[in-house]
């Protein structure tokens, strides 16, 4: 990536989907974590690398790498779109919270109503 852009100068954006667990062993580079896209810009000048969501498990991740340039200025501030992710995340605002996870009550309530049942037909199942 860093190679493809110009050397006085050119901004790098990535972005993916995540809600994997991240082990700390020693660290979880291998895949599209903050940790990862950190290493993934280690070339450019300067970079930023934003979690969504739980930080152990974060729903998605940003990374921004400038070369020829610094990225002191930028923060989620200067990017509404995320900051009002994290905003939603943060509040559940309607949703019930279930670890990492955030569910519109009437969805939990209907999973939940099929697991109860899956379970009782496993535990009648053993029983005979």
């Amino acid at each position: 990536m860093h190679r493809a852009l110009r050397p006085d100068g050119g901004l790098c954006l990535i972005s993916s989907v995540m809600l994997f667990g991240i082990h700390g062993y020693p660290n979880d580079y291998f895949r599209f974590t903050p940790e990862g896209f950190r290493q993934l810009l280690e070339p450019f000048d300067d970079a930023w690398v934003l979690g969504i969501g739980d930080q152990g498990i974060p729903r998605e991740v940003f990374g921004v790498g400038i070369r020829g340039g610094s990225l002191d200025a930028l923060g989620l501030d200067a990017m509404p779109h995320l900051a009002e992710r994290q905003r939603w995340w943060d509040d559940a605002t309607g949703m019930v919270r279930l670890g990492p996870l955030r569910y519109p009550p009437r969805l939990l309530a209907k999973e939940l109503g099929w697991e109860a049942r899956r379970l009782v037909r496993e535990r009648l199942r053993r029983g005979r």
